[in-house]
């Protein structure tokens, strides 16, 4: 399978059929970020990912165990799929 047909059903795996939604972190929240960065020691993507938890109500679901750590905490993905 060529690049482009990878990324094409990777995209449609993820986007469409698993029907997910994209955040976005307003503007006014990112000196929030970088207070997340500092206390918890996150690195940019995961203070984002912590961010976003925190402006909508929605589960942070992930393998990355730096999340443990946190007052949001994690779940993993295996515990979501069946979700409803």
């Amino acid at each position: 399978m060529k690049n482009k047909e990878m990324y094409d059903v990777f995209v449609d795996d993820i986007l469409t059929n698993a029907q997910m939604k994209l955040y976005r972190l307003p503007l006014d929240k990112i000196s929030r970020l970088l207070q997340i960065m500092a206390q918890w020691n996150l690195d940019f993507d995961d203070a984002y990912q912590m961010s976003i938890c925190e402006v909508y109500p929605c589960d942070l679901v992930s393998y990355d165990r730096d999340f443990d750590k946190t007052q949001i905490g994690r779940t993993i993905p295996e515990k979501n799929i069946f979700k409803e």
